[in-house]
């Protein structure tokens, strides 16, 4: 088991992974509205708009998906995120990335 976290700035793209993620047998996926680091400084902090540079996208707000699934239907739901939202390695798009899962308790089947 793995938890699936993704952060994607582009609030459009978040309705069409979550479809994606029904079709990949993820069910189940809990969205947060979210503020990254950069948005805090730039925004909050008049020091900080100089260094408006460094943190690409900082001017929208983060939506972060999260899911607890297998390991075959994470690496398929970041293909499929690959797909929706196009490279995530340059500045601003948003991360992806699992983390292993020792124990949970509460899941529906199959991961009981």
């Amino acid at each position: 088991m793995v938890l699936l976290v993704c952060i994607l700035k582009d609030y459009r793209q978040v309705e069409e992974l979550l479809l994606g993620l029904l079709e990949l047998d993820i069910t189940g996926a809990t969205v947060l509205e979210a503020r990254g680091m950069g948005q805090l400084l730039v925004q909050e902090h008049p020091l900080f708009v100089g260094a408006r540079d460094l943190f690409p996208g900082a001017a929208r707000d983060s939506h972060m998906i999260v899911s607890v699934t297998d390991a075959p239907r994470s690496r398929a739901a970041l293909d499929l995120l690959g797909r929706i939202a196009g490279p995530l390695d340059r500045g601003g798009a948003g991360i992806a990335f699992t983390v292993p899962i020792g124990q949970s308790v509460g899941l529906a089947p199959p991961f009981e």
